[in-house]
């Protein structure tokens, strides 16, 4: 076989194979950094928010740190509802959380809840 005068040798399947595998390397390398520089460190604000019943704190937000000081403890939702009866995390007094959507939509709100008659200071720390 020739083309344009040349001769044309077929390559071996596997060796084909670790050929593209090594441009696909390449091309997922540029890929992963692409995604690193787009990553963001904007930022930090805080928020203190007593919490007696049901608190919607509105906020956008690729993360948070949500630390309970007390005294009762408080169940939360992040962009939904803590609703009773269904199964949320609860953060205890004294205890805190890091959620991290920035490979996601990010954070729109959060919901804050405590059982009747409980009372709870949290503080949030935001990164936009």
């Amino acid at each position: 076989m020739s083309r344009d005068g040349e001769l044309v040798r077929r390559m071996p399947a596997d060796v084909m194979q670790v050929i593209k595998l090594d441009d696909i390397e390449g091309v997922l390398e540029e890929i992963l950094e692409a995604i690193r520089s787009t990553t963001p460190y904007g930022d930090v604000t805080g928020r203190v928010v007593q919490v007696s019943g049901y608190e919607r704190v509105d906020l956008m937000a690729y993360s948070v740190s949500i630390y309970n000081d007390g005294p009762d403890e408080v169940y939360i939702g992040v962009n939904r509802p803590a609703l009773r009866g269904e199964a949320v995390p609860v953060l205890k007094a004294g205890e805190d959380i890091n959620v991290d959507m920035r490979r996601r939509d990010g954070i729109r709100f959060l919901s804050l809840r405590t059982d009747d008659g409980k009372t709870a200071t949290v503080r949030i720390a935001i990164l936009r």
